[in-house]
């Protein structure tokens, strides 16, 4: 017998399965892919504390004292490898010094998303970084119970709501229990984020993936990416145009209580809340770059006497609570269900094509203003290289490349053009393609515009012997599409890497 009538009221903590003297309870994933808890009705004793515990979660909420900062390490590849300031790894760091415990989501080797504690430094860089999909807790809940029984000190990292189910389970306070809460849009569900790698294994051939990162910093914090790691190719693509982050945005598969979140605004539980500082350039510029920022909201007196003894560990300005919400508006509030929700699941459930159930269902939210908003920095930074007298066609020239094809026509094409057109050097475009060369009749500064297979045709003849790839947002989409078509990969140069790493 299911335990919750409505799945909107369950948030699949596990609290109800720990807190139950017979065990007779299991958790079942259903057809959307996320954990319900299910009665053994012939071991059940009718004691009621499973449903007593689920009520308990929305009864109580911490002391709320709002007390916040923007925090950034001041260990830059500590920041560089988090999901914004690395403020995660430094508390985490702290409780492991003092011969604590940790525990947060983790990736197993199928990369499904769970909770493990972390009894040493070297074991924390698995927990770093946001995973998209709701993580599994197991029996994390019995555990801290019982490192608590012993006197250690136990960071807890999670959503809210399992926060709530962590504190509803103990009932007590304990001052060496830290509660550490992200800021939660809401939860994935584990079935799509595993059929999406499936899909992403078949691209590439691959049965084994080595490594994900959910928000890469490649391209600057605000500008993050979900780069998938394989033993000879990798997948990486900003999130603005990864599908299955879109999805995410745009609620699509979230868990269905992430509507109606009981564990929000008054009703958090956690000591200290953590999540991105948006909007950081316009509050605190001092602390602003492409390396990202934290914004740390403390919630009670217990996460205060924590943060004191680890600030000195942060580059730190003191903010409002007021500012951070502005752009983090979900700390207080649940999103909205997207309307396609149902539609989705049910092609999804009778098709199992992920990418097609996504697309089908999902409105365009890449519009050409959000668009020139993530171009900028790599505009400005293509600039700066530029007053600081670094030539593009050093770098082509560097890699052996001479007579080159430019493919997309962006903003980028443009500033390329003229800076090659204009060199001396001995670096020729020979010709302009663009997927869509029909938009073009009348060419790109009076060059003819080719499609993708009059480019293969003149590289087979010899014509060209490289491509710059122009595009941004679709750079490992093109890389993939011209070496399908017969490109080697060393002929093939994206604008990114010329900008960062060369140019």
């Amino acid at each position: 017998m299911q335990i919750v009538e409505k799945k909107e009221l369950c948030n699949g903590c596990r609290a109800c399965e720990q807190i139950c003297p017979e065990k007779c309870i299991h958790m079942v994933r259903d057809e959307e892919g996320f954990l319900y808890p299910y009665i053994m009705q012939d071991k059940c004793i009718k004691c009621g504390k499973c449903k007593k515990i689920c009520k308990a979660v929305e009864l109580r909420s911490a002391e709320n004292l709002k007390i916040c900062y923007a925090a950034r390490t001041k260990n830059n590849k500590i920041c560089m490898n988090s999901s914004s300031g690395g403020v995660f790894y430094v508390f985490a760091s702290e409780v492991i010094k003092k011969g604590g415990v940790v525990c947060g989501a983790v990736y197993d080797e199928n990369y499904y998303v769970y909770h493990k504690f972390a009894e040493s430094i070297d074991d924390l860089w698995d927990m770093m970084g946001s995973k998209y999909a709701q993580s599994d807790t197991k029996n994390t809940y019995e555990k801290v119970r019982d490192f608590l029984k012993d006197g250690r000190l136990c960071l807890y990292s999670g959503t809210p709501c399992q926060i709530a189910g962590l504190t509803s389970y103990l009932g007590y306070e304990d001052e060496k229990l830290i509660c550490l809460s992200i800021i939660c849009h809401g939860v994935p569900s584990p079935l799509v984020w595993e059929k999406y790698l499936d899909l992403q294994k078949g691209r590439y051939g691959e049965a084994k993936i080595s490594k994900i990162n959910c928000r890469d910093k490649y391209w600057g914090w605000r500008n993050c990416s979900l780069k998938i790691e394989f033993m000879k190719y990798t997948y990486h693509e900003v999130y603005t145009e990864d599908l299955f982050m879109q999805g995410f945005i745009e609620n699509l598969y979230l868990r269905p209580s992430c509507y109606s979140c009981r564990a929000k605004g008054e009703k958090q539980r956690a000591d200290i809340i953590i999540g991105d500082y948006w909007g950081i350039e316009e509050y605190h510029p001092e602390l602003d770059d492409m390396r990202g920022v934290s914004a740390v909201i403390i919630n009670s007196q217990k996460g205060k006497c924590f943060f004191d003894d680890v600030k000195r560990e942060f580059k730190l300005v003191l903010s409002r609570y007021e500012d951070i919400m502005k752009e983090n508006l979900v700390v207080e509030y649940s999103v909205d269900i997207n309307e396609k929700r149902k539609e989705f699941f049910n092609e999804f459930n009778l098709t199992g094509q992920v990418d097609i159930s996504i697309r089908d269902n999902l409105k365009e939210i890449v519009n050409e203003s959000t668009r020139r908003h993530y171009q900028y920095p790599f505009i400005m930074k293509y600039l700066e290289n530029k007053t600081q007298k670094k030539e593009l066609c050093g770098f082509l020239n560097a890699i052996g490349l001479q007579k080159i094809a430019l493919y997309a026509i962006t903003e980028f094409t443009d500033l390329v053009y003229n800076d090659l057109f204009n060199s001396s050097s001995e670096i020729q475009i020979v010709y302009i393609c663009d997927k869509n060369y029909r938009k073009f009749p009348n060419g790109f500064h009076l060059e003819k515009v080719i499609g993708i297979e009059e480019l293969l045709k003149q590289y087979k003849d010899g014509k060209i012997d490289g491509v710059l790839n122009c595009s941004i947002f679709h750079e490992n989409e093109v890389f993939r599409e011209l070496i399908s078509q017969g490109i080697q990969p060393k002929h093939i140069v994206s604008i990114v890497d010329c900008i960062y790493w060369g140019f």
